[in-house]
């Protein structure tokens, strides 16, 4: 989904938006009712390990529970433009008056991640680095159904550090970057149950960033026609999810049948064996 032109504004510049928007729905995995099975998938989307998978290309660190006022507050406006949802739970930290807790819940966890990457460009290196805010929704029952668990990702923080033997490319890329707003992302992962004995899980991922061209750069540029920079600019967006996320959430899926369901047969079918030997 393409992001609309912003028109000039009173500062005289020219602002833009680029924006994707996906949706990646697994084939069903067999998966019965019942709380032990609740419990699992829990367990699943509790574990580091396997939230990795999410995250293919990445390097993912666990921070300290400590958070801003500031990323707190960008974290609870985030989290609502990008999917309706809540920010997390804080409580004030003993040490820092100036620094929030997070804080867990019977029915959901919380906690900060930072995001390696790295970028290859022609002549340029770019480490990406950023602070994700994590919310963990466990199962529970509402309004006589199973609400499975959802994993939430909120972007707090995105920073890009380039690297170049060329000094001119560093200072270019530097310079472009200037020009950057903000960057906002929320994507949503969760399981969800098809019939009594199946579940299917979903990406719902969302990704825009924000630009603008100053008024004095305007005036060294052809005529830019806005919205077509502006959907050459949201198609890339589009293609970097598309190209992501399905592949990702495949291997999430795969890795849960196997590491859970099928270890789970088995091991309920030994027993049964052992159960009828004389």
């Amino acid at each position: 989904r393409f992001g609309r032109s912003k028109k000039k504004q009173d500062d005289g510049a020219l602002h833009m938006k680029f924006s994707g928007q996906q949706h990646v729905e697994t084939g069903p995995v067999s998966f019965s009712g019942g709380d032990v099975d609740a419990n699992l998938l829990d367990d699943y989307f509790s574990i580091d390990e396997y939230r990795q998978l999410l995250f293919p290309n990445n390097h993912a660190t666990i921070l300290d529970r400590n958070i801003s006022q500031e990323l707190f507050q960008k974290w609870c406006t985030e989290a609502e433009n990008g999917g309706k949802a809540k920010g997390p739970t804080v409580r004030s930290s003993p040490n820092n008056r100036n620094m929030l807790q997070l804080h867990d819940s019977l029915n959901e966890k919380v906690y900060l991640m930072k995001i390696s990457a790295n970028l290859q460009m022609p002549s340029l290196q770019i480490t990406s680095e950023s602070i994700i805010g994590v919310k963990l929704l466990l199962s529970r029952r509402e309004m006589n159904r199973d609400v499975l668990p959802k994993l939430q990702f909120t972007l707090l923080t995105s920073n890009l550090i380039p690297e170049s033997k060329s000094k001119s490319v560093t200072w270019i890329f530097n310079q472009i970057m200037k020009y950057r707003d903000s960057t906002s992302s929320f994507t949503q992962v969760s399981a969800e149950r098809v019939d009594k004995d199946n579940i299917v899980f979903v990406t719902d991922a969302r990704l825009e960033t924000k630009m603008h061209v100053p008024s004095g750069i305007l005036n060294f540029l052809p005529s830019v026609n806005v919205e077509k920079f502006e959907e050459q600019g949201s198609a890339s967006i589009q293609k970097l999810l598309e190209k992501d996320l399905e592949p990702a959430l495949v291997s999430f899926a795969n890795k849960f049948q196997t590491a859970f369901v099928d270890s789970n047969v088995n091991a309920n079918a030994r027993v049964e064996s052992t159960a009828l030997r004389p």
